[in-house]
């Protein structure tokens, strides 16, 4: 009996405190920190891995490369012999595909605040996220979610702003976190980029995962004279953003949601004309097993990087996906933690450690640790979205996206969090 005492106490003082904690206020304490979890139901995950299979190939024929001289590799491109990948401390790199060595290609923000794995700073040191290959030059157009939409010169480094500008000095309209793009192609001067939230920046992107709200939309924004049109809103964590092998539609992942949908380009483009934009997004793949981030299409195909994937049941965050006064609690407990940090770094002792540790909690990112160590690559038909294989790892998880090389067919992933890139050769596929 002492024991079940015992243990009724503890759930109750446990309820009790996370009763108080969610209930207080927000203009008390956490007039920063506005974040207000809503209840959701979520599909069952795992019957969609164990129908179509999961292949842990990921984790036993891929080679990871660059181990520890890259934090967050995210976005990769391959183009003329060389991958380029924006990095989660603002540097974009150039990798040559065959040696491997890479060089610094620049920097969207060059200040002396701004060093190598300084991640915590993205706000302050850029991080670049959707990234694509300029056609006609081979050169790159870049979205940074905090500063806008590049063109980078791969050979001098040069920048050049193409849209959107910093986040804080556009129309509240399309202010919020730039994720990922693609070019019409129709008419490369034209691009769509994903908002993933208007609520978060890129250093709180966790709490949009945990609240789940449909903040996210996708705009238009034409390089020719800076406009922005917005096409599609009221998305779940808008992330990644492909034309479809047809050329007809574009698909947009919805990473909260577990889906992918579609939008008509044509329809698109005709309302622009008009300057009068409202699109209908329209379901394409309905349960992908996990949170979707980019895609990326090839030969009719598209591969999709799943940013957290389930294999072996539902994840911590499904569990409470019912109860949203738990994650409310929880977040607004690490951040007033992250508070007492950095009164301590700033007042009695600073060090880069506390910065780092200030940043983990406030941002949420310290969860990632909650998160099932599993990462998956998803396959889909490219004309029925339905998923042809589940290509995963039971070793590492947080995959962003993955790239075929055209040239022979190997398939090199990224992750927005992972210390290398990885490799999965096509004789093992």
């Amino acid at each position: 009996m002492g024991v079940l005492r015992l243990a009724f106490e503890l759930i109750f003082v446990t309820g009790a405190v996370v009763i108080l904690i969610a209930s207080i206020p927000t203009n008390v304490l956490f007039e920063d920190f506005p974040i207000e979890p809503e209840s959701y139901e979520v599909q069952d995950l795992q019957a969609v891995v164990n129908k179509v299979g999961w292949e842990p190939i990921l984790g036993t024929k891929a080679r990871l490369f660059l181990k520890d001289k890259v934090v967050g590799p995210e976005s990769l491109v391959i183009s003329r012999g060389f991958i380029y990948a924006g990095l989660a401390d603002g540097r974009i790199i150039e990798i040559d595909k065959e040696s491997l060595n890479f060089r610094l290609v620049t920097r969207i923000v060059d200040s002396n605040e701004c060093y190598d794995f300084n991640y915590w700073r993205p706000n302050k040191c850029g991080r670049p996220l959707g990234m694509r290959i300029d056609p006609p030059t081979g050169n790159l157009i870049v979205v940074d979610p905090h500063f806008g939409v590049y063109k980078v010169w791969v050979k001098s480094g040069k920048t050049q702003l193409l849209g959107f500008g910093e986040n804080d000095k556009r129309p509240k309209e399309f202010q919020g976190l730039l994720n990922d793009l693609v070019l019409d192609p129709e008419d490369p001067n034209i691009a769509y980029v994903t908002v993933s939230t208007q609520r978060w920046g890129l250093d709180k992107i966790v709490w949009e995962l945990l609240e789940r709200k449909n903040s996210g939309m996708v705009v238009a924004v034409d390089f020719r004279t800076q406009k922005l049109t917005k096409i599609v809103d009221n998305l779940y964590a808008a992330n990644g953003i492909e034309v479809n092998p047809e050329k007809t539609h574009l698909l947009i992942s919805e990473c909260t949601a577990h889906r992918i949908v579609k939008v008509n380009l044509d329809q698109i483009r005709k309302q622009l004309k008009s300057g009068k934009v409202s699109v209908k997004p329209e379901p394409f793949a309905e349960i992908l097993p996990g949170e979707p981030d980019n895609i990326r299409q090839h030969n009719g195909e598209l591969y999709v990087g799943m940013a957290l994937a389930r294999y072996g049941g539902p994840s911590l965050s499904d569990r409470v996906s019912n109860f949203p006064i738990i994650r409310k609690a929880l977040a607004r407990t690490l951040h007033l933690t992250s508070k007492v940090i950095k009164f301590v770094r700033t007042s009695l002792y600073e060090h880069p450690a506390f910065e780092e540790l200030e940043f983990m909690l406030s941002s949420g990112h310290v969860l990632y640790s909650a998160m099932p160590n599993v990462g998956a690559i998803v396959i889909l038909d490219g004309k029925s979205g339905k998923i042809k294989r589940i290509l995963g790892s039971n070793k590492f998880s947080y995959i962003s996206e993955a790239v075929v090389d055209e040239t022979n067919g190997d398939i090199f992933f990224g992750s927005f969090r992972n210390r290398f890139i990885g490799k999965l050769s096509i004789k093992d596929l």
